[in-house]
């Protein structure tokens, strides 16, 4: 989720929110430290990391995961409620209504 947060640009904006000092401070743990892999690089390793998690912990998304102590990333509880309802609104763009010509309803049509 982390990667495809930060591709797309939705939710926290996943590794990118993140300077290269701060993704090294919260992910050391996790994924130890390189000094022969760029950032890019660092960053797959990180959402193998969160892949591996989540399928241990059986959950749909990562960041539905129950965060451990020495998670890099605390997942939906990290946000609040505000930020949760603008990723929602940011995902799901309601459709313009369809206008319903009076007579119309299912399973009647004029053939």
């Amino acid at each position: 989720m982390c990667r495809v947060a930060a591709d797309c640009g939705i939710f926290c904006r996943g590794f990118r929110r993140w300077q290269d000092r701060e993704f090294d401070r919260r992910w050391r743990r996790a994924i130890g430290r390189s000094t022969h892999l760029n950032r890019e690089q660092m960053e797959r390793c990180a959402d193998f990391w969160q892949l591996t998690e989540q399928l241990c912990q059986g959950v749909a998304l990562a960041c539905d995961e129950k965060p451990g102590p020495n998670s890099p990333c605390r997942g939906w509880d990290e946000f609040s409620d505000e930020d949760l309802a603008r990723f929602s609104r940011e995902l799901v763009r309601a459709p313009e209504p369809i206008a319903i010509m009076a007579g119309d309803s299912a399973g009647q049509r004029g053939d």
